[in-house]
């Protein structure tokens, strides 16, 4: 560091964990400077290989480097620009249909479940709202996998961060304004999750409980006799 010892101490500004375009800058690299007296940062690249690059201090307060050059030599295409984005974010037009969707549910009159939703007075939170980015890291965040979609864990609840997970359409089922519930022996579940349960289907099972009046498991889940299979067994 040579000519650099006599810098003054009130220069020092600590970066650890400030974030510059796609890079977060994890900690200052001790003793190297460059022939400006530059310090330099190891900072890690928002891209999907979480890359680690030591970077001058200039060059990331100006925004010189934006990533860990994954960004580099990608032409000025749409075609390429939107390569470049969805490799910065993982999932992005997925969980953005999905952030679209949930928008138009809540405040488009026109589209088919508004009833269900904005004409049930459910609404999205201000965090989300009106950004996008706050609902995709909140997403990134709560494990999004392709084919998951968004769930009210209280379905007359709003759209909002401690209300709202990631399921699969069966689990999505599971949680409707119009799912039957039935409790026995204390242990409550729909009858889809009993008929997942016990290989029985769900309209034997509906049929059973509110026809036939049966409401022991003794009852309710008596397997069917094969030999039988064609009668009308119930």
């Amino acid at each position: 560091m040579g000519n650099c010892l006599g810098r003054k101490k009130e220069e020092f500004k600590d970066l650890t964990s400030m974030k510059f375009n796609h890079l977060k800058v994890i900690s200052l690299i001790p003793n190297k400077t460059n022939k400006h007296c530059d310090r330099y940062w190891l900072c890690e690249c928002d891209c999907e290989n979480k890359t680690r690059k030591e970077i001058a201090e200039p060059h990331l307060i100006k925004g010189n480097i934006k990533s860990c050059g994954c960004l580099t030599g990608i032409g000025i295409t749409n075609k390429n620009k939107e390569r470049a984005f969805t490799h910065l974010y993982p999932y992005y037009k997925n969980i953005k249909n999905s952030y679209d969707a949930m928008k138009k549910r809540c405040y488009d009159e026109k589209h088919d479940s508004y009833k269900n939703y904005g004409g049930r007075g459910i609404t999205i939170c201000d965090e989300w709202l009106d950004n996008y980015m706050n609902f995709y890291n909140w997403a990134i965040k709560n494990s999004y996998q392709d084919g998951l979609t968004i769930e009210r864990i209280d379905y007359n609840g709003n759209y909002e961060p401690d209300n709202c997970r990631w399921a699969t359409w069966k689990e999505q089922s599971y949680n409707k304004s119009n799912t039957i519930y039935i409790t026995l022996d204390n242990e409550t579940k729909t009858i889809g999750q009993w008929s997942d349960e016990t290989g029985l289907s769900y309209s034997l099972i509906h049929q059973r409980y509110f026809k036939f009046n049966k409401k022991t498991k003794e009852e309710l889940f008596k397997p069917l006799n094969k030999i039988n299979k064609k009668r009308k067994e119930i």
